[in-house]
């Protein structure tokens, strides 16, 4: 009936599908009129690109995206669910919808917050982007084993090259503020310092003028009277 042998490579699994059911292997006797099998590669795939997205405050910009996206293999259920998949979608139509996740999460997360909040708190941001991905991938077998966006690089849209500069404006706008609270707080704990010291000392002074005081009455009665 056409029996032959199935080898894996090293960075592949045989997916055997019998019904719902789903079985691995790495080498096998494989007959295809009774067996439906397909080759796994479980590498994790390199992703790169900008998206595009719009601020809560209506400012357009690109973010450069990198990450590395593969199946989830040290997860039994997981692996299942990406053979499961990979059944009825080519490897091209899975980096396809890969890339559609991600682009996504950044564009529903970024209108939620204004550019100087993305500007500002960009690891926060960044963490959540990773987290709802892996959420969304994960119903797919996926694992994130990598996501970075930095956004110190928004790249300036056509037509738009005053986001960086505005950026920049805004940022400094918003720290001028703080730096002269902050200069107004030290003066204000120096000064009380400065007048708890001079109360101290004042203190002082009047208990030595006491004891002094003191002093001149009691060598004045001490003196003999002298008569003229």
């Amino acid at each position: 009936m056409g029996f032959g042998w199935k080898v894996a490579r090293e960075s592949e699994y045989l997916a055997f599908y019998d019904k719902k059911i789903i079985t691995f292997a790495k080498k096998a006797l494989v007959c295809p009129l009774l067996h439906k099998c397909i080759r796994l590669d479980v590498s994790p795939v390199y992703y790169s690109s900008n998206v595009k997205a719009w601020s809560r405050d209506n400012c357009r910009f690109t973010l450069p995206v990198v990450s590395t996206v593969g199946p989830w293999v040290d997860d039994t259920e997981c692996f299942g669910r990406y053979a499961s998949r990979r059944k009825s979608l080519s490897e091209e139509a899975i980096r396809d919808m890969v890339r559609m996740k991600i682009a996504y999460q950044i564009q529903g997360l970024a209108s939620c917050r204004t550019m100087l909040e993305l500007y500002l708190n960009g690891g926060t941001f960044k963490e959540k982007v990773l987290d709802n991905v892996q959420f969304e991938l994960k119903s797919f077998g996926l694992k994130v084993y990598y996501l970075d966006l930095d956004l110190k690089l928004f790249v300036d849209p056509p037509h738009r090259p005053s986001l960086t500069h505005h950026l920049n404006g805004m940022k400094k706008t918003t720290l001028a503020p703080e730096k002269k609270v902050s200069r107004l707080e030290m003066a204000d704990e120096f000064q009380t310092k400065q007048d708890a010291i001079y109360d101290r000392l004042n203190d002082k002074f009047e208990v030595l003028s006491e004891e002094e005081e003191d002093l001149y009455v009691l060598a004045e009665e001490s003196l003999p009277l002298v008569e003229d």
